[in-house]
């Protein structure tokens, strides 16, 4: 009886790894840990149906260079605000693999699905998806607020997104922005082949950006917060810039705001000029396709 006992609880732990949760593998983590391993996949620290947090956080802190993200059967890697803190990271999305915000967190109206900042040299790619629950941030017990964002990349430089679809934030798709008070703009991003869908007050919105190129990418379908544009292209400071920025081959339509908004009104006489091309792009179905503000009026030296 006691063995029989003892093989039905392994069993049932199998049945749980299996089902609900993925079994660490220490051996393969402890090589990363070593030097011995480059790349890292996620679920060799393990997953959790109902909240993996701390196992992506932990792929993401370890010493390899290239963390995959493992397109799992039992479904998607359910997480609470994540953080990139390290330079030189590759991020691979195996195809059809989610990370997806957890229902009933982001309670702070800063809360981020990925937040970057002042990290460089970064490359997010694959066919997989970042998801946040749109409609929830609309209404109570959540604070009305405009930047609960699916990736906050503030002063960062050397950022590509290749491929992934980014959809239904309480914010914006993708924000670029500064880290503090020094103005450091975010320089050379990239966003190539990727789709934002459904986001709440922005696809992409750009505060501050020395390098920027987004291409074959779908800006689509942005309702919730105002300014609700497929990109807002919006300083919040004189110090910030636009430079080399550019928009090739995109999509951008359905959206309840602009396609394309640039709103300078922070900006004043002695703010850098402003670079911003758009070429081959498709702009249908907004309340309009492209505005442009100056001065609202009461502004010294605009």
């Amino acid at each position: 009886m006691m063995i029989i006992k003892s093989f039905s609880s392994m069993a049932a732990f199998a049945v749980v790894c299996g089902v609900y949760a993925a079994c660490p593998d220490p051996d393969m983590i402890e090589k990363v840990k070593r030097g011995e391993l480059d790349c890292v996949k996620v679920s060799w620290f393990g997953f959790d149906a109902e909240d993996s947090t701390r196992h992506v956080q932990a792929a993401l802190d370890s010493k390899a260079r290239k963390v995959v993200i493992d397109r799992m059967p039992q479904g998607a890697w359910i997480v609470r605000p994540l953080f990139l803190r390290k330079n030189g990271k590759e991020i691979v999305f195996e195809d059809g693999a989610e990370l997806v915000a957890k229902r009933g967190e982001y309670r702070s109206g800063s809360d981020s699905l990925l937040t970057l900042k002042r990290v460089k040299d970064v490359v997010i790619r694959g066919k997989g998806t970042i998801r946040m629950w749109h409609d929830d941030y609309l209404k109570p017990p959540y604070p009305l607020a405009e930047w609960r964002h699916c990736i906050s990349a503030a002063s960062v430089e050397n950022l590509t997104l290749d491929g992934l679809t980014v959809r239904d934030s309480g914010g914006d798709g993708l924000y670029i922005g500064v880290a503090g008070s020094d103005h450091i703009p975010c320089r050379n991003i990239t966003v190539r082949n990727c789709v934002f869908d459904r986001n709440s007050r922005q696809g992409i919105s750009v505060i501050s950006v020395d390098g920027l190129t987004v291409e074959n990418t779908l800006l689509n379908n942005t309702i919730g917060r105002p300014p609700q544009a497929g990109i807002d292209f919006e300083p919040n400071h004189i110090a910030h810039m636009f430079k080399r920025c550019v928009l090739r081959g995109c999509e951008i339509s359905g959206n309840k705001g602009s396609g394309i908004e640039v709103y300078l009104v922070n900006f004043n006489a002695e703010s850098d000029p402003v670079d911003i091309r758009v070429e081959n792009c498709r702009i249908s179905g907004n309340s309009c396709s492209f505005r442009y503000w100056v001065d609202l009026g009461g502004i010294s030296n605009p």
